[in-house]
């Protein structure tokens, strides 16, 4: 996985003793001079947290933080909806149907289409109206806590989601069960109509769909009324949601393994040489006696040891990812056995022949320069960035005089960033704990600068800042107690790594259950993040690379 491999190698400083990569950059308040406070014209909505924490902006929960809340909350493989209209409460969809594109050849198509269905809602029979509440959410990014409450009722749902949840789980309090659905329900237990009581209830659909409802604390009892089921009375209790599997022996282990649901998630990595591993400490209620079962993505199947997790016949279908296997176990240890070794220069060299050419051009381009004048912070970094590269070549070709004008003219622009002088210089949002571009926090100018203000792409923007200054620490070391604190605050924004560091969520763009970096910042989707450029979020990481390599 040769991002999660990029990741694990930004600390990694050619040693064999084992370095947690966890530990924090800094843990200092972003100096309020340099980069003065501001509140950010988009705030967060239902959120009500039992304490103020920076909070993500780039994680998969991010639509029902803004806006009204009608995108979905995209889990793998669950895709749910917030009802903001009667039957309230949930829609759940888990689909194995694709509508694909144009096709390019008999093996691929331009794009495809999940198709969408809500097939089966949870709600509340007291929900007469409706409101949801973000309660918490986990520091790495895994999960949030979700209720759904009516105003002075004390009926209550509350949910927590996980990523790669193989049960959709709700927390009963005081609240009477009514599960409906886009569909027809043509059976439960086998029956068509009067009340079912139990601890499990199949639920067969018209659209060859069956569901599986649980009770974690005691029967239930279930009636039919109008294509809807309805609790008898309030109960306190904890229902989970699956669709049933197609092979007998995975259905039976899903009976097996309800009785304990995930909450979050705690997060460890190390990287000892040339070997990195990360673990995932699924946090859990309900039977502890229990061990979890939990979705893996085919990147976590290909290093996770088989002494923390153990395979299973349970299956299901992400909506872009591909194949999704049910592990049994607590803890997952993954383990990448051959992380990258590298420096600032390739690995082959220039061939010798072209050198006298290579030079001339060298000095033709240092001499008529490029436009270094600060502008947005994307198109800029990308210019700094390859100026910085041709001072490394000069330092290649031991051409000192040339490397002393192409450093002397980096630095001088560089000055302007992190003294903070140009335009639009960066802000710290109090909001979402973040640095910021001032360009976009104007009304209507949410999309200055590809949205950078609303924490869209930092990590491709970043990224050439980064490399340039690791590449100006590299040429001359005497330059980083200038800069240090204006590029390690750009770290810190995008891939704080530590929970100890307050100022700033941990790992804001990087999906540890993903193994990828997500862009579209504070901006609701239909469809959930996106990742436009995989080459640079690599750009990024190795960035942070070469910047811990300079200035070890």
């Amino acid at each position: 996985m040769i991002l999660l491999r990029s990741l694990t190698f930004l600390i990694i400083i050619s040693t064999v003793t084992s370095i947690d990569v966890l530990l924090p950059i800094s843990t200092s308040t972003p100096d309020p001079t340099f980069y003065p406070n501001i509140v950010h014209p988009r705030q967060p909505q239902r959120l009500n947290l039992p304490q103020k924490r920076a909070l993500h902006t780039n994680k998969f929960y991010t639509n029902p933080l803004l806006g009204p809340g009608s995108n979905p909350i995209i889990t793998h493989p669950f895709v749910l909806f917030m009802n903001l209209e009667s039957p309230y409460g949930i829609s759940i969809s888990c689909t194995e149907q694709f509508a694909l594109g144009p096709r390019i050849d008999s093996t691929r198509v331009k794009y495809f289409i999940n198709i969408i269905l809500k097939n089966i809602q949870v709600s509340a029979t007291e929900f007469s109206s409706q409101k949801f509440e973000i309660i918490d959410v986990d520091d790495p990014g895994f999960a949030l806590t979700l209720k759904m409450y009516q105003q002075n009722s004390q009926s209550s749902i509350i949910m927590p989601i996980v990523r790669g949840m193989t049960y959709v789980t709700f927390e009963f309090n005081s609240a009477t069960p009514k599960i409906s659905t886009v569909h027809a329900i043509l059976s439960v237990n086998g029956q068509t109509s009067g009340k079912i009581t139990g601890k499990r209830f199949e639920i067969v659909l018209n659209n060859d769909q069956t569901w599986l409802l649980y009770t974690l604390n005691g029967d239930i009892t279930l009636e039919f009324r109008e294509n809807q089921l309805f609790g008898t009375q309030a109960i306190t209790n904890v229902l989970r949601l699956t669709k049933k599997q197609s092979d007998s022996y995975a259905n039976s282990l899903l009976d097996s393994h309800v009785s304990v649901y995930p909450t979050g998630c705690q997060l460890k990595a190390d990287v000892n040489g040339s070997k990195g591993t990360y673990t995932f400490i699924w946090e859990r209620k309900g039977d502890l006696t229990e061990k979890l079962l939990h979705y893996t993505l085919a990147h976590h199947r290909q290093v996770i040891s088989t002494n923390s997790a153990t395979a299973t016949s349970v299956q299901s279908r992400s909506p872009s990812k591909g194949p999704m296997i049910g592990y049994i176990g607590n803890v997952w240890i993954m383990t990448e056995n051959s992380l990258s070794t590298m420096g600032f220069l390739a690995p082959r060299a220039p061939a010798p022949e072209y050198e006298d050419y290579i030079v001339a051009q060298l000095k033709k381009d240092i001499t008529n320069g490029v436009n270094l004048g600060v502008s947005d912070y994307y198109f800029t970094g990308k210019a700094f960035h390859k100026y910085a590269l041709l001072c490394l070549l000069a330092d290649y070709y031991k051409e000192t005089l040339l490397l002393e004008q192409c450093i002397k003219t980096l630095e001088n622009a560089f000055d302007v960033l992190i003294t903070g002088k140009n335009a639009n210089a960066l802000r710290y949002d109090t909001t979402w704990s973040g640095l910021v571009s001032a360009a976009g926090l104007a009304p209507s100018q949410e999309l200055a600068d590809f949205g950078n203000s609303y924490y869209n792409d930092h990590h491709y923007h970043w990224g050439y800042f980064i490399q340039t200054g690791a590449l100006i620490a590299y040429l001359d070391p005497s330059y980083i107690p200038k800069m240090k604190n204006w590029v390690e605050g750009l770290i810190r924004d995008a891939n704080n790594p530590s929970t100890k560091d307050t100022n700033f969520p941990q790992f804001r763009y990087f999906d540890w259950y993903s193994g990828h970096s997500w862009s579209q910042g504070l901006f609701e989707s239909a469809d959930g993040k996106d990742q436009e450029s995989t080459s640079e979020e690599i750009n990024f990481h190795y960035g942070l690379a070469l910047w811990g390599l300079a200035t070890q």
